[in-house]
């Protein structure tokens, strides 16, 4: 359906080998387009402030432990910061 909506799928990554291969080597993401999925270890992949460790099929994010005042406008940007 992608193809037929000249819809071209880039930087493509997942740690189930027969995804990897249904892809061309040049659309798949620059870590995981010459691994042996079977035999090499999985590299982490970062999107959007999240981890991906491909190995435990876990996402983490890190916090910043920044103290800030409790005030009117420290406590909104300690939420918002989240």
């Amino acid at each position: 359906m992608l193809a037929a909506s000249n819809l071209r799928l880039h930087k493509v990554t997942s740690n189930c080998p027969r995804v990897i291969e249904a892809f061309p080597p040049e659309d798949c993401s620059k870590d995981v387009g010459k691994l042996d999925l079977f035999t090499d270890e999985l590299p982490t992949q970062r999107s959007l402030g999240l981890s991906w460790n491909m190995c435990t099929d876990a996402f983490t994010f890190q916090i910043a432990n920044d103290q800030k005042p409790f005030t009117r406008r420290g406590v909104p940007s300690a939420v918002n910061s989240l």
